[in-house]
């Protein structure tokens, strides 16, 4: 019988008995690990035991009933799935503010086989754009600002409007965005995002986002929000826009109620 250790999981807030065995099989992981953060077993089946939950406002009063069933997919590894649940479950802070969520596609990184993904928060996007280009040096190729339009109808597609007022190239982007158009409770939206991205990259590019996890060469930082996924001309609107439309759906069921 291995000995048993107490370990401390990220975002968990619990402690739970875990085999140094377990520890070293799982080290390969650590980086991912320490970002998405991570329940034991026996804890993350009881966090996703419940079919939903009441959301409470400011002032703890119930109101909307949310499942989790219509967020959640049901092909996220079971550790997601708790961090999303108790993610969409915690009351928001002071600290919420109101933004956008843009997607760039990150071409130079690109190769035959894998396309990098960023997908970000912010109140002023081509502001975002130029901090970031000039950061790490990375051209970014801007796909799109959310919310968008709703999808029409026929199923043909999304109808963009974009937020950002004529073209999309970085430098070249000299108006803001659309004020109105921003969404309440951009954090909590950006990490819902990011927690369900993150659980598809590691499926799908495993190795790649791994190496994502380590400081970049440039700027020092973990770039916790650049996903791999497959080089496919769908998985951007089958993938990226899907899980960012989802889980704006979410905070607006919150924040509308």
């Amino acid at each position: 019988m291995h000995p048993y250790v107490w370990v401390q999981y990220a975002d968990a807030q619990l402690q739970c008995c875990y085999s140094r065995e377990m520890r070293r099989i799982h080290a390969r992981w650590a980086p991912v690990q320490a970002l998405m953060g991570r329940y034991c077993r026996d804890h993350a089946s009881m966090v996703c035991a419940p079919d939903g939950f009441y959301w409470r406002d400011a002032k703890g009063k119930s109101g909307v009933f949310i499942a989790f069933k219509d967020f959640i997919p049901t092909d996220l590894g079971q550790q997601t799935q708790a961090l999303l649940r108790v993610t969409m479950d915690s009351p928001l802070t002071a600290k919420e503010t109101p933004g956008f969520i843009y997607a760039y596609e990150l071409r130079t990184l690109s190769s035959g086989q894998t396309a990098y993904f960023k997908v970000g928060r912010s109140d002023n996007v081509p502001r975002r754009m130029g901090q970031w280009s000039a950061q790490c040096g990375y051209v970014p190729t801007l796909r799109d600002v959310f919310p968008l339009k709703a999808r029409a109808p026929s199923g043909a597609g999304v109808a963009r409007a974009p937020s950002i007022i004529g073209t999309f190239l970085p430098g070249a982007t000299k108006a803001g965005t659309d004020a109105a158009r921003m969404i309440p409770a951009v954090k909590r939206w950006e990490r819902l995002v990011h927690l369900e991205l993150a659980d598809r990259a590691v499926a799908a590019r495993p190795k790649e986002y791994e190496a994502l996890c380590k400081p970049c060469s440039d700027c020092g930082a973990v770039h916790q929000e650049i996903f791999p996924l497959r080089s496919d001309p769908k998985v951007y609107e089958q993938v990226v826009v899907d899980v960012i439309e989802r889980w704006e759906r979410f905070v607006r069921a919150i924040t509308e109620s």
